[in-house]
C-alpha cells in the first residue's frame, strides 16, 4: 500500500519527530527513506551518543543503522583531528623556531586547545560549541592566544586568533555531515 506509506514519509518530516532526531532516524532507517535517514543523521550532531539518555533510543536501531550512526560521528572527531595536525595548523611533535629570533619555541598551547577541541567535538559533533563559546572562553584558548616567543627581546605572538579561528570554523564546515 504505497499511498499510506507516502502519507506517513510526509509526516516524519513535521514538527513532532523533526525535534525529536533519534526517533526519525529510527523511522526513516527501518523503512529504507534514505533521504530522511540522512537529515535526521545531521540533527543528531547536537547529541552526544554515549550519553544514558540517548542509550535507550538507540537501542531501537538496527545494527547498520546504529553502526552508521556511531561512524557519522566517529569520523567527525578523526576527520578535525588530522586536519589539525595539517598546515596551517603546527603538528602537535613539532618543535621549531621563532622567525624572528631563531629562539625555539614549543607549541604546547596549541596541543592543548586541539585535545580540547576533540573532546568537545566528540561531545558534540555539530562542533558549533567549538566555534561560538570555546575558542572565545577555554583557559586552552585564551593561553593559546596570548603565548608569545620565550625569547624576552622578541615576544613575538605565536597565534593569530582571527585567522585561526576562521581556519577552524572552515574545517569543521568541511567535516561530512551525515550518514
Amino acid at each position: 500500500m504505497p499511498g499510506p506509506m507516502s502519507i506517513m514519509r510526509l509526516l516524519v518530516m513535521t514538527p513532532p519527530l523533526l525535534d525529536q532526531p533519534f526517533r526519525l532516524y529510527t523511522v526513516s532507517c527501518r523503512y529504507g527513506w534514505e533521504e530522511e535517514a540522512r537529515f535526521a543523521s545531521t540533527q543528531t550532531l547536537t547529541h552526544h551518543l554515549h550519553d544514558p539518555e540517548i542509550r535507550v533510543l538507540l537501542r531501537r536501531l538496527s545494527t547498520d543503522a546504529l553502526l552508521n550512526l556511531f561512524s557519522l560521528h566517529h569520523n567527525r572527531k578523526e576527520a578535525l583531528r588530522d586536519r589539525l595536525n595539517k598546515p596551517p595548523f603546527v603538528a602537535s611533535e613539532n618543535s621549531s623556531n621563532c622567525g624572528n629570533c631563531h629562539a625555539p619555541i614549543d607549541y604546547h598551547t596549541w596541543r592543548e586547545l586541539k585535545y580540547r577541541m576533540i573532546q568537545e567535538i566528540e561531545i558534540r559533533p555539530l562542533g558549533d560549541t567549538i566555534i561560538e563559546k570555546g575558542l572565545a572562553d577555554w583557559p586552552e584558548a585564551k593561553a593559546c592566544w596570548l603565548a608569545k616567543c620565550p625569547n624576552r627581546v622578541c615576544a613575538r605572538s605565536l597565534y593569530d586568533q582571527e585567522p585561526t579561528i576562521r581556519i577552524i570554523k572552515e574545517c569543521i564546515d568541511e567535516l561530512p555531515r551525515s550518514i
